[in-house]
């Protein structure tokens, strides 16, 4: 074989060597290919060129290919001309080096690296953008190289792997990284253990974090499943060992709550069993008032655990104007009108959540008139009822809503009050509480000029 280079052999192939240093690969790509052809026909010039330079043509060939599909999007590949090309190329350019390492071990051409790490890169690149290409077609084109560069060949699906894992915004990002790691694992098992112990954990890391969190009934199992994979593989892993221990711990702490939900939802049955019992009792006027008071505040911590925990509404007809009467029963500083409904309408709600939006507006109303300093005798609070159209109002003299809080105020942390009186999650939740109950909590349009009106649709 020559030591000449390819130009001084053919002169020919600067003409290839310009476009393509100017980037102009479609011209390049042409002209590589008219190149290839002239040798198929001139023998003479074929006798001349050992298998570097043939190596060096295909590489071009292949490197002009992905310049041009690197320029159109995946849409456009089904496929174009372009990638038979290049995957043409990367055959020639693997079975030229494949013979070169068999028939010339010592020569030192065909093990420098960066060429084949250059387009295994590509190789990966167009297979992943491509969409369709199957697991199978990847680990085929992944084999091609691992049988001439086994160690670059992983080097490269490795980084490959870590690349797809950050690109969470793509499309399809989880399943190519669950791919393209299973190829990795199922290919370095053949290797050395000790050469690629610490890498095949982190694979299995890597696949445990995903895999946990895709949130599935089984992805904490999945993911508990990886970590001691990788721990197995890798005794000295820190992250397999601190993320096992991070949920066990945190199942240790969601058995807590379920049981410290279960003991609750025990305690408050009993608490409000009890109060049946004492209502149902003679009791002087004061211990029957503050036996009605315990039974609000029981009943309004029901309904918060309920929320808290994001429960389902449990739908049932309540007494309407009853309900209501009820839950303002014993606000003395707080002048109360109910209007539009009598003793037999009913509603469909659920009654725990049905008190919370409720007692949320009636809390707000009794705020706003105490830091506005308005006196108990002027305070006004109006529910009206409207059954029909499964309707409330609650309208108050409080002084009304800062203009500029209306487009906000269902937000969560807006309020117009002091700081450090308040979270601002009132009215977030009684919203989050009607969506439950498949209703709405609104602004009345337009505002009373003194006050604040919402509007409640079941």
């Amino acid at each position: 074989m020559s030591a000449l280079p390819l130009h001084r052999i053919a002169p020919d192939w600067n003409e290839v060597l310009v476009p393509f240093r100017e980037r102009d690969y479609g011209r390049a790509l042409d002209l590589a290919l008219a190149f290839l052809d002239e040798i198929a026909r001139d023998t003479a010039l074929a006798a001349r060129l050992g298998p570097q330079h043939l190596a060096n043509i295909h590489y071009t060939i292949a490197e002009s290919a992905f310049g041009v599909l690197d320029t159109q999007p995946p849409a456009d590949m089904d496929p174009p001309p372009a990638w038979t090309r290049f995957f043409q190329a990367i055959d020639d350019y693997l079975r030229i080096l494949d013979r070169a390492r068999i028939e010339q071990p010592d020569e030192g051409w065909w093990q420098i690296e960066s060429f084949p790490n250059t387009l295994f890169g590509h190789t990966l690149n167009l297979l992943l953008r491509a969409g369709a290409s199957s697991a199978e077609d990847i680990e085929a084109r992944t084999l091609g190289f691992m049988a001439i560069w086994p160690d670059l060949a992983l080097r490269r699906l490795l980084e490959a792997i870590q690349a797809e894992r950050l690109d969470v915004l793509r499309p399809g990002h989880l399943e190519r990284t669950q791919t393209l790691a299973g190829i990795y694992l199922r290919l370095s098992a053949e290797r050395p253990a000790d050469t690629y112990r610490q890498a095949r954990a982190q694979v299995m890391d890597m696949l445990a974090d995903l895999t946990y969190f895709t949130g599935t009934d089984t992805a904490e199992d999945q993911a508990l499943a990886w970590l001691e994979q990788a721990l197995a593989t890798h005794p000295d892993d820190p992250f397999a060992r601190r993320r096992i221990q991070d949920i066990r711990d945190r199942r240790t702490v969601m058995e807590q709550i379920r049981r410290f939900n279960h003991d609750a939802n025990t305690a408050i049955a009993d608490l409000l069993s009890n109060l049946d019992r004492l209502e149902s009792s003679t009791l002087p006027a004061p211990a029957a008032e503050l036996v009605e008071r315990m039974r609000r505040g029981v009943e309004r911590i029901h309904g918060v655990h309920r929320f808290v925990q994001r429960q389902q509404a449990q739908f049932s007809f309540i007494p309407l104007r009853r309900t209501v009467e009820r839950l303002v029963r014993g606000r003395p500083d707080l002048g109360i009108r109910i209007s539009g409904a009598d003793d037999t309408a009913r509603l469909e709600t659920d009654p725990d959540y049905f008190r919370i939006v409720l007692d949320i507006l009636i809390r707000n109303a009794i705020e706003a008139f105490e830091r506005r300093g308005i006196d108990p005798s002027e305070r006004r609070l109006e529910i009206a009822l409207d059954p029909a159209h499964a309707c409330i109002r609650v309208r108050d003299n409080a002084g009304g809503i800062d203009p500029r809080l209306r487009e906000r105020l269902f937000e969560p942390y807006v309020s117009s009050k002091a700081v450090k009186q308040t979270t601002g999650l009132g009215l977030a939740n009684a919203r989050a509480i009607m969506a439950l109950l498949d209703g709405r909590l609104t602004l009345a349009d337009p505002q009373p000029s003194n006050g604040a009106e919402f509007v409640l649709h079941f």
